[in-house]
């Protein structure tokens, strides 16, 4: 069972050629998120802390279209990380504290897309969708598991946007990210039999954001 969380979540867009131009140059821009949790896990009684962390740096081109949409096209690096902590102190030396799953770390490309469109008054509707090729596993892929897995990934999400004075934005969003895997273990020497693996995760938030 895992409970719910409590994250702390940055994010941020630059557009640097928009300080000293109105053309192309403009909607060519940068992108960072960093977000961070901590939370329980408990199984068969016992209590794991657990961490779960994510990071995304990529480059960003927006297209604007009609009076006040835009759409957006990003790729860059991208990282989740979830870490089991031990659930207290070694009982005898043995592995009781450890969990009896892996710690993953999914890293690799994500190739994203989204738009952002005028509602009405000051009210934006957003939407975006990204496809996230892998290239690591984290624990999951360590020698004592599967070390030949593969997997994929990807993420949706959506926001409502009200404008405030002086370029400050409500924002209400949500995202979900989904990694499947398929674990390929070798029968003759594995220590752990599974065909593969699915992670979900679902990010709800409220932020207080500022344009230029």
């Amino acid at each position: 069972d895992l409970d719910d969380g409590v994250a702390f979540h940055l994010t941020g867009r630059f557009y640097p050629g928009a300080l000293a131009t109105n053309g192309w140059g403009a909607h060519v821009g940068l992108e960072i998120e960093y977000d961070v949790s901590r939370l329980d896990s408990a199984t068969a009684g016992r209590v794991f802390p657990t961490t779960s962390t994510g990071l995304l740096l990529g480059g960003l081109f927006r297209y604007p279209f009609g009076e006040k949409h835009q759409a957006d096209f990003g790729a860059g690096w991208v990282l989740r990380r979830f870490d089991f902590d031990p659930a207290g102190p070694s009982v005898g030396g043995g592995r009781q504290n450890q969990t009896d799953v892996p710690s993953a770390g999914y890293g690799g490309v994500r190739l994203a897309a989204g738009t952002r469109l005028h509602v009405v008054a000051g009210l934006y509707f957003g939407a975006r969708a990204a496809l996230r090729v892998l290239y690591t596993l984290g624990g999951i892929e360590a020698n004592t598991w599967f070390p030949f897995a593969k997997g994929q990934g990807f993420d949706a999400g959506g926001t409502l946007e009200y404008e405030l004075p002086k370029g400050l934005v409500i924002r209400a969003g949500f995202e979900y990210q989904r990694y499947w895997m398929t674990l390929n273990p070798d029968p003759d020497s594995a220590r752990w039999i599974a065909g593969g693996a699915v992670d979900e995760y679902f990010f709800y938030d409220l932020r207080l954001a500022w344009r230029y």
